[in-house]
């Protein structure tokens, strides 16, 4: 399949650095305990468990009323930055998500949220793939972002669905294999179906990076390969990471030749060769502050940036570390209050979907 550039359909993203044009961001209204909790089982470390505990407590499975206004204040501040930086803002249209799902294989009681739209949506050029999620509570997920995909079409997108899964057990381990510590020795996802978050991929140009998880097996890595054609080269990578879901939170590249890791969840070595002429930097820690009630989902979303250019890149506000770090580096960190997006599972890139970049596809190595 031929990916066209950018500039002859008016949207499009080739890389993660190119100055950012449009944006779709998400929204956490109606968020719910998800219907189902396989998935966030097998990606919530034991140490952190009790993180959902403190958000749903005595068998609630509504997200309490104050933490989704006080992150949705954070995504209106969110918004009026990149459009202050002139970036066209789209925003998720959320759906019923108290909404039971049944299929002929399964049910669940209800639905997640739209907060995270980069998880469902793979954007290359001017191809918009609805991912095959294996969460069963995100089934229709992408529904909240229908309006704004329709436009996108209207426009010359070229949107497409990825077979969607039946998500029946065969499509799980029926009994995830943990070590004494707790980790799982396995990946929760089988290669029955096609299965893949699109947030488990990162586009450097002609080449993307994606690695196994337990949302992206490796059916659903090829079929990626197939869709994409010889115009690109999908390398898997390997993660550290026994809890892994999605790459923006082990690996961003800042610009055209420097990239920042988690050392927890990635080794450095796992790169390709075509990366050797890159320069790659340790992440500085996470820091959570005193107004944090609810603890952490994931150690590294500092990392979970959003580069508006090789220069300016939005990070969270509380995290000085990772602030002092860009700007040794040459970066114009802009920041933005965010903690409390962090527990409907992102930060500042899962929290968005890069609709247009402006840049053409090239080899970035």
């Amino acid at each position: 399949m031929t990916i066209h550039t950018s500039e002859q359909n008016k949207i499009g993203t080739f890389t993660e650095w190119d100055p950012l044009e449009e944006v779709l961001l998400g929204d956490p209204l109606g968020a719910m305990k998800p219907g189902e909790m396989a998935v966030f089982d097998a990606v919530v470390p034991p140490e952190y468990s009790h993180v959902l505990e403190n958000i749903f407590p005595n068998g609630s499975t509504e997200y309490p009323s104050d933490l989704i206004d006080a992150a949705r204040r954070e995504v209106t501040e969110l918004r009026a930055v990149l459009e202050g930086e002139g970036v066209k803002v789209h925003v998720a249209q959320p759906i019923d998500f108290t909404q039971a799902i049944k299929t002929p294989d399964w049910s669940v009681a209800n639905q997640f949220c739209s907060s995270n739209p980069r998880d469902s949506l793979l954007l290359i050029g001017d191809l918009i793939v609805e991912s095959p999620m294996a969460d069963r509570s995100r089934y229709f997920e992408t529904f909240a972002y229908r309006d704004v995909l329709k436009e996108l079409n209207e426009r010359g997108a070229r949107w497409i669905s990825a077979p969607k899964p039946r998500l029946s057990e065969k499509s799980f381990v029926s009994d995830l294999k943990r070590d004494e510590d707790g980790r799982p020795t396995q990946w929760l996802t089988t290669e029955e179906e096609i299965l893949f978050d699109a947030a488990d991929f990162m586009k450097f140009g002609k080449d993307i990076l994606v690695s196994r998880s337990h949302t992206t097996n490796e059916a659903g890595i090829k079929w990626v390969r197939q869709i994409l054609g010889s115009d690109f080269t999908v390398h898997e990578v390997e993660t550290k990471n026994a809890f892994a879901m999605h790459i923006d939170d082990t690996i961003m590249p800042l610009d055209e030749g420097r990239l920042v890791y988690s050392p927890d969840y990635f080794d450095p070595a796992a790169l390709p060769d075509i990366f050797k002429t890159w320069e790659m930097f340790e992440a500085p820690e996470v820091i959570y502050s005193a107004k944090n009630r609810l603890g952490r989902l994931s150690g590294w979303l500092n990392i979970n940036m959003l580069s508006l250019d090789e220069k300016r890149i939005i990070v969270e506000k509380n995290q000085e570390h990772t602030i002092k770090f860009l700007k040794k580096l040459g970066m114009q960190p802009i920041v933005c209050e965010f903690e409390n997006y962090f527990p409907f599972v992102g930060s500042f890139h899962c929290a968005s979907l890069d609709i247009k970049r402006r840049g053409q596809l090239r080899n970035c190595f």
